[in-house]
């Protein structure tokens, strides 16, 4: 049987070795490459709406989004891949972040947006980030995992069929190799970041930008991240340290590009960009007051929030995020009419905005107002799937109007998505109930 299993498996990684054998565009070298660019194109279109939700929405500003895609389609014209259908969005978070999805689907941080002094420190980051797109770096990463997947089990496989202790220690071993794995590929993922640096500046610089943007932009990496080391220590964990990469960009402008700087007038900043940068310089007060809000509310403490959460909205009172927190505020402290007319202004505000509609279908659902409920929650899981609270809500909307079957398989999803939890038994507690549980 294990010798099945491990001839089985021995095809598969063959197979992936013979007949998915491509050529990088940027690196020129031939590597294996599990998703096709059709692939590629169908998981960013896929994931990015999902990821802005889960990001507070898109920023909503059609000036802002599009300058951001005229900086963008500037560098992708000069790019290894310009036929690519690509998208650029500011995501309203306050962390200092950006990131790109496979097929050109790439965004800011609102924080990060509010940071930038000159169009040379856009640009180097929108470089960098089309060069994860044009490497194929999700991609390769995938498929490196996938192969190592398989490798990993065709030498489980052979060691359980040959070795005793192995057999008795299975899962120790197989976790010990997961971990390794782990750190194998989060070296990757520095390595890959280290070439987005590289080929991003080379667009920016191709496309007219002053590559010195991209030497800045670590500085101020380095420094957000000397004044609140937790608040980048997930996104330092996978990139290179700002301070050698600041070193690092200064050579490679030194070599490549220190006469063209002399010779050749590059692009450090413009008016419009100015124009950009006041917008999120004006509005930055407004969302440090929501950010405190923010942080009461974590605590639990929903009354300290609300005024904090309504000085925010007197700062910008048409920022749906605002009034949605404000809203959810007041549905915590009891004030459920103050509740649903906050929710509804940042539903008409922002008519597609997942934590709007999360929020209405949750008031309507303590509210036993199922029919109603169970609309609002499925456009909110229509943004921002997967919930496993949501689907237990819809579960229970659906049982209480009569619609069993479908309460059933929410039921089954929520139970899947949380095992072990609180809510994982209360899934499965209906389900039992129901007469279809297991």
């Amino acid at each position: 049987m294990f010798l099945n299993k491990l001839m089985k498996i021995l095809g598969l990684f063959l197979i992936a070795l013979t007949f998915a054998c491509s050529v990088n565009p940027v690196t020129g070298e031939k590597e294996i490459m599990l998703m096709s660019e059709s692939e590629e194109i169908q998981v960013g279109q896929q994931n990015y709406g999902p990821y802005l939700q889960s990001l507070n929405g898109v920023y909503q500003n059609d000036h802002v989004k599009e300058y951001l895609n005229s900086i963008g389609l500037q560098l992708v014209r000069v790019s290894h891949r310009p036929h690519l259908p690509y998208e650029f969005n500011v995501a309203n978070a306050s962390m200092l972040n950006a990131w790109a999805l496979p097929g050109g689907k790439i965004a800011f941080t609102r924080g990060l947006m509010s940071e930038f002094k000159s169009e040379a420190q856009l640009a180097a980051i929108m470089g960098h980030e089309i060069t994860h797109v044009t490497a194929k770096h999700t991609a390769s990463r995938w498929t490196k995992q996938v192969l190592a997947n398989i490798a990993m089990q065709i030498g489980s496989a052979y060691l359980y069929s040959k070795n005793e202790a192995y057999r008795k220690n299975y899962y120790l071993y197989n976790t010990a190799a997961m971990f390794g794995l782990n750190l194998a590929f989060m070296a990757y993922g520095r390595a890959q970041e280290s070439q987005a640096d590289v080929i991003g500046m080379s667009y920016a610089v191709k496309a007219g930008f002053d590559p010195i943007g991209a030497v800045e932009v670590h500085q101020m990496f380095q420094k957000a991240f000397n004044e609140q080391p937790n608040g980048l220590k997930e996104l330092f964990s996978t990139h290179p340290q700002s301070h050698k990469r600041i070193e690092t960009t200064k050579e490679e402008i030194n070599r490549k590009y220190a006469s063209l700087r002399k010779n050749k007038k590059l692009t450090y900043n413009t008016p419009r960009f100015d124009e950009i940068r006041n917008i999120f310089q004006k509005e930055k007060p407004a969302y440090k007051k929501y950010d405190q809000a923010q942080a009461e509310a974590a605590r639990g403490n929903y009354q300290g929030a609300l005024p904090l959460y309504i000085e925010a909205v007197s700062m910008k009172p048409t920022e749906a995020l605002f009034h949605a927190d404000l809203g959810y505020a007041y549905m915590m402290t009891g004030q459920n009419t103050k509740a649903e007319n906050q929710f509804r202004k940042a539903h008409n505000l922002y008519p597609g905005f997942a934590k709007s509609n999360l929020f209405l279908g949750q008031l309507k659902y303590f509210q036993r107002d199922y029919n109603a409920s169970i609309g609002y929650l499925r456009e909110a899981d229509r943004l921002l799937p997967g919930s496993p609270q949501v689907h237990l809500m819809l579960g229970e909307g659906y049982e209480n109007t009569g619609q069993t079957r479908t309460a059933v398989e929410y039921y089954n999803s929520a139970f899947k998505k949380s095992q072990g939890t609180d809510l994982g038994n209360r899934a499965y507690g209906h389900l039992r109930r129901l007469g279809v549980a297991r």
